[in-house]
């Protein structure tokens, strides 16, 4: 029992070496050890062994060691640096994975503030939409119960009101589920697309914005566009952001005109939308794709808009350019057709 501790206490003593030490200890051991053993075999087969002989043997056991020893530290040392390296580089993937990750999670969170912050601004829009067939429906049904009630009722008439009040229904119902489902939390779902249809869809959300801001839009949409893959609510806010930037842009300018255009050229789909607003200074449009960079006042902007536009598009493998125009700005999008 004594001399198992004291073997283990001995093992325990030689592995606070360095490897490379025990390593080169160990050559050594072997060479002192087999040098007897040749000395022993060459008596045994030849009855003798020369001076020579053992000066050689002992040289060429010292040089085996040495440069086998030399080899081993070298390797060792090349290993134990590799090792080092490849921890380092690890803990730098690591590093960048997560800040990748959270760097997306803030990205993700900006666009559906940005997603709320434009519901918030379109919301007049949106109830001024609701309330024209709502006051209407209110209407028809008071003068059906005072026609009821004085027993003038129509049917016909009362038919023809109830299919218009039936179709304003569905345009409520249309607005509000298209508003519902615009300001959900979605995943990025790639499927195959009509821009033109998404087109038509932010104008449910902005027709009347652009309506009360006085605001024209003109849309020069090319026929038979070709799909794209990509994500419909995505790009719709795209759609809605670029809107909402040039009606910025077009705060206190008469005769406010936006104009859409969406057209197939050569492998890609280009959307064009320009305005006759106020544009950017030359010296500042290589910052407008930049997050929270605005020309805005203060308080009225987050400068997030075409830094979110600018992330989705390129989530699409995309390209955008802003182009300055002689009064107002284009903003020129490329996606590519299916």
């Amino acid at each position: 029992m004594h001399n198992d501790s004291g073997i283990k206490s001995w093992i325990n003593r030689v592995r606070q070496f360095p490897a490379w030490a025990i390593i080169v200890c160990c050559i050594i051991l072997s060479e002192i050890i087999t040098l007897p053993l040749t000395i022993l075999l060459n008596i045994i087969l030849w009855g003798f062994i020369s001076i020579d002989d053992l000066l050689i043997g002992a040289i060429d056991a010292f040089i085996v060691s040495f440069i086998v020893g030399g080899l081993l530290v070298y390797f060792l040392k090349e290993i134990k640096e590799t090792k080092l390296l490849n921890q380092k580089l690890q803990l730098e993937i690591a590093t960048r994975v997560q800040s990748e990750k959270t760097r997306r999670e803030i990205e993700i969170k900006a666009m559906e503030q940005s997603k709320l912050a434009y519901l918030g601004q379109i919301a007049t829009g949106i109830a001024h939409e609701i309330n024209q067939p709502l006051s209407y429906i209110k209407c028809m049904v008071e003068t059906t119960l005072e026609d009821y009630k004085d027993k003038k009722l129509d049917l016909d008439e009362l038919n023809k009101d109830c299919r218009y009040s039936l179709k304003q229904i569905n345009r409520i119902t249309k607005i509000i589920d298209h508003l519902r489902t615009f300001g959900r939390d979605d995943a990025l779902v790639f499927e195959n697309i009509s821009l033109e249809k998404i087109l038509d869809n932010t104008m449910i959300l902005m027709a009347q914005r652009l309506k009360l801001r006085n605001v024209e839009l003109i849309q020069d949409i090319n026929e038979n566009l070709p799909i794209v893959w990509g994500s419909a609510l995505k790009l719709e806010q795209v759609f809605i952001n670029l809107f909402q930037n040039s009606l910025d842009a077009l705060e206190g300018i008469k005769n406010g005109i936006i104009t859409v255009s969406i057209y197939p050229e050569s492998d890609n789909v280009k959307i064009r939308v320009t305005d006759n607003g106020r544009g950017i200074p030359e010296k500042i449009i290589n910052k407008v794709f930049e997050p929270f960079f605005t020309t805005k006042d203060v308080g009225k902007g987050t400068g997030l808009g075409l830094s979110i536009v600018y992330g989705i598009i390129q989530e699409h493998n995309g390209a955008i350019e802003y182009l300055p125009e002689k009064q107002g700005s284009t903003i020129l999008i490329s996606l590519s057709a299916k």
